[in-house]
């Protein structure tokens, strides 16, 4: 009698296949901080202090207090400045061969960032709780509410947020 654990597993692997095609999840790492910044994990109650080289991935959620400021690099060279009084959900971080796909939720308070100009089948994008924002290659800050976004040369598709 043969095993079918080869069979089952070569069946599951067909079914995961799909899913790990821009699964890879990136890093991007603290580069200074400025007074107070912590990090929330997610599905954990408790914020932990950030500090220069810590590293952040998808679903983390990270603050910053009064009369502070939080610099991430991304893996694509991408710089983003959280200023004081901000909350940001990483919502996605993703690398797949040098395509990158990057979604920032601002729950609360103010971003900087200088996006890395987007290769073909990349994406950066913010969303507030009242719009979503496509950046391609450039520099800027939004702001959660009142929303407001500001742009240097580059694109920027700007959406009405569905509330997801």
């Amino acid at each position: 009698m043969q095993s079918s654990f080869p069979r089952i597993s070569f069946c599951v692997f067909l079914f995961l296949l799909p899913a790990l095609s821009f699964s890879a999840t990136s890093a991007g790492k603290v580069r200074s901080v400025l007074g107070d910044a912590e990090r929330q994990k997610q599905n954990l109650p408790k914020w932990e202090a950030l500090r220069v080289g810590a590293k952040i991935i998808q679903t983390d959620r990270v603050r910053t207090g009064q009369e502070s400021k939080l610099v991430l690099t991304l893996a694509d060279g991408s710089i983003i400045t959280i200023t004081e009084r901000s909350e940001v959900v990483i919502d996605e971080l993703l690398e797949d061969n040098g395509k990158y796909k990057t979604s920032l939720d601002i729950k609360a308070g103010r971003l900087n960032f200088s996006a890395q100009k987007q290769g073909r089948n990349s994406s950066f994008s913010f969303k507030t709780g009242t719009a979503v924002a496509a950046i391609r290659g450039t520099r800027g800050a939004i702001n959660s509410a009142p929303f407001f976004a500001g742009l240097a040369p580059g694109q920027f598709a700007i959406r009405q947020s569905t509330g997801d």
